[in-house]
């Protein structure tokens, strides 16, 4: 495994490739989800990629099968369900260059 040392962080977060499924309430009262894949988690954060965008400052329930070093609780449950707080959200860019 890989950790990344994002100087910014005061914990550090570990690569990892597992997929996600998003819930997210957009500002109007619509809910929505998706699924994605985390890119980097620790036990108190995770970044993570999804096909559409996320506002900073919205609410997330983030479900997936994560590893149990990775969690703060729920550790003998098959499915790990956390509520999370966009921080950031920045758009990517594929291999081929584009959005």
């Amino acid at each position: 495994m890989q950790l990344l040392d994002d100087e910014n962080r005061d914990i550090r977060r570990t690569v990892i490739s597992l997929p996600v499924n998003v819930e997210v309430k957009d500002r109007h009262g619509a809910l929505w989800s998706d699924f994605g894949w985390f890119q980097d988690v620790s036990n108190v954060g995770a970044g993570f990629s999804l096909p559409r965008q996320i506002q900073r400052g919205r609410l997330v329930l983030l479900k997936s099968r994560l590893p149990k070093e990775f969690r703060s609780f729920d550790f003998n449950k098959a499915e790990y369900n956390v509520w999370g707080l966009v921080r950031r959200c920045i758009e990517a860019q594929d291999a081929a260059g584009g959005t």
